[in-house]
Formats: structure tokens, sequence, C-alpha cells
């Protein structure tokens, strides 16, 4: 007959494997996220050693645990075996004089039972917490050492606390490399050109590093020209003379926290063709933190031109910073009227709009 299966040790080694399996998954999703795997294992480092410590700790106690092997038959009190002695079968246990003849006197299975790699197990477990702690507070220093590339890299596609505690390591480095500072604005900017968003760690760094002019102007230039972006809905082609439908939609991307004013929008109307005039310029503002994913602006109706032909609509909208979230008024040109040190970023889009001539009413006259 065979053995009986060793159940804790089974379960110790399934367990351990579901430890390790459980890494995979997320190692793989970081993977085809950044595309990079020195990034995606230097990451993963902290997380592969507290597994490791976790899996060898299952197995141990697995195989360390009280258990039972093979089909003989053995004393319930002390383990000895049940066999003849002198070709008889006793009654009772040689060893420990326990009577076997009273049921559950015996057991089938010899005992197997290693209290050293019980707590040999039992300790690594233990240590899980430790080493989640320890990585906390910095025991694994030695990511610490990484290059700059590298941490511009986590900066610019890591998980979100990754990417913090990087950027802090790149600023502690940019006080003796100034330099460095334009490549972790150029991260964080691409970092929210991908995700839509930022931590607000990195939003923090870069309003600081734009007021103290750290960085320069075509970064500065870029961080404000994409913190807002605008899609509009325009037919391609529009009767002459005719309205047509628009619906202007935009979503915030961030950039802008902790401040007593809040970001506000206000459009500046639009142009159709080359008229001079503005229409549909409105007095009203909107907070910027209210367009979360993609809403509604505005919406109305432009009238086309009486002559057939390509035209070009043109919209404009201003980012109003540093000024109370209130009614504006546009001056001569077009521009908000924003009191000094207020920051005022303008947006100008583009759409063609192609303008056909209405087509004349079919002649019903029958032929003579």
């Amino acid at each position: 007959m065979g053995s009986l299966p060793r159940i804790p040790l089974l379960v110790g080694r399934l367990a351990s494997i579901a430890v390790i399996a459980a890494v995979f998954p997320w190692l793989m999703a970081e993977y085809d996220r950044t595309a990079n795997l020195e990034l995606v294992l230097l990451e993963a480092f902290p997380a592969l050693i507290i597994a490791g410590i976790a899996a060898a700790g299952c197995l141990l106690v697995g195989e360390g645990w009280p258990a039972r092997v093979g089909r003989t038959e053995h004393c319930a009190s002390c383990g000895h075996p049940w066999v003849p002695e002198d070709h008889i079968l006793l009654n009772h246990c040689q060893e420990c004089g326990a009577c076997w003849r009273w049921f559950g006197g015996r057991v089938v299975g010899a005992p197997h039972f290693r209290p050293w790699l019980l707590v040999a197990g039992a300790s690594l477990l233990l240590l899980v917490p430790g080493v989640l702690v320890a990585e906390s507070v910095g025991a694994f220093s030695a990511l610490s050492q990484r290059s700059s590339k590298l941490l511009l890299r986590s900066v610019e596609t890591g998980l979100s606390a990754h990417a913090v505690r990087d950027l802090e390591l790149l600023i502690d480095r940019a006080a003796g490399d100034p330099s460095l500072n334009s490549r972790i604005a150029t991260a964080v900017l691409n970092r929210r050109a991908a995700n839509g968003s930022l931590p607000h760690e990195l939003t923090a760094w870069m309003n600081s590093s734009i007021a103290g002019s750290v960085l320069t102007a075509a970064e500065t230039d870029r961080w404000y020209s994409e913190m807002i972006e605008f899609r509009v809905d325009l037919p391609a082609i529009v009767t002459a003379g005719e309205d047509a439908p628009y619906i202007i939609a935009a979503r915030f991307k961030g950039g802008w926290e902790d401040v007593a004013d809040v970001p506000q929008i206000a459009l500046g109307g639009f142009i159709v063709g080359e008229d001079a005039a503005p229409v549909a310029r409105s007095p009203y503002v909107t907070p910027a933190q209210s367009l979360v994913g993609w809403q509604e602006l505005d919406s109305g109706r432009l009238t086309a031109p009486d002559d057939p032909g390509i035209v070009t609509v043109t919209w404009r909208a201003w980012l109003i910073i540093g000024r109370p979230l209130q009614t504006v008024t546009f001056d001569v040109d077009g521009r908000p009227d924003v009191p000094p040190g207020a920051t005022l970023r303008e947006y100008v889009w583009t759409r063609p709009m192609e303008v056909v001539r209405s087509e004349p009413a079919a002649d019903r006259t029958a032929a003579p």
C-alpha cells in the first residue's frame, strides 16, 4: 500500500507556489506599461525579496508540521509501531503501556515532526512584516544608487509611489547638477501627457520650479499649454447661410493645486473666416477642476458664410490663475482683464469647414 499523503507538506508547497505566482501578473503588467525590464525588476526588487521569504517560510512550516507517514499502525500515545513481538500481537504498547484495544489506541502512519523546520519557517513568516517596515524606511538603500536615467524613467512611467520617491532622489542630485532640472521637467511633462494627470508631489515641484525660474521658457510654456485640452465637434460640410451646431469639450489635466484662487477658463468666442468680431464671447468662467474627464464647456450654433468654399473657424479661450472666481471683462484686443500678478494663458484652436451652395428646388412643372 502507498503512504498517506502529507497534507501539511502539500499545503505548504501549494502556498509557496501561490506566493511566487502572485508576483508574476504584476510584473507582466508593469512591463507592458513601461517596456523597460530593468526598471520593472528594480521596482519589484523589494516585492521579490518579500515573496521569496514568505514562500520559503510556507515551505518550511509545511515540512516541519506534525504529520503521519506510511500505512503501518502505531501507538497513538508514543508512536511505537504495532508489530508482532515473538510472533505475538500484544494488546498494549511495549513503550508506554497504553492499551491498544481501546478505541483510538492505534493510528495509521508513523509520526513525522521536525520542530526545527517549523521554528525556522515560522521565523521567516514573522520576518516578512519586518522586511516591509525595513523597505519603507530605506533598508533597500542600494536602490537609491540607481543611475539618473533609470530614476527619470521611473518618474515618467513608474507607479505613483515610486515616481514620488525617485523624484526626491533626483531633486537631491539636481542640487549639484542644475542641468538635471530640465530632464526632470521633461519626464514630468511626458507623464502628464500619457496619463492625463499627475501625483500631487510632481505638480508641486513643477509649480515651485516655474516660480523660481528654474525651468526654461519652452518647458514653462509646455506646462501651461498642456494643462487644458480642448475638443470641438463641428460639421465638416455646411450649407451657405445656414446655422451649424458646435460643441466644445475640455478636460483639465492637473497642474495647479493648493492655491487660494482656483484656475478658471474664460471663453474668448470664435471667428468664422476673416471676420474681425468674435462671436459667443462669454463673461462667465468655468473652474478648471470641475473638468474631470471630458466635460462640455460650451455649445451653440454658428452661421456659415454666404459664399461657398473652405473657411476656418477659430476659437479662443483663456486659462486664468491667481484671480478670484468671478465674471470677466475683455479689453479691446479680446484679452480678459486680470489683476497684476495673475497668470493668463491663451489657447487657440481652429477647425476647417466646407461651405457649399444650397441645392435649388427641383422644377416640378410638367413638360407640355
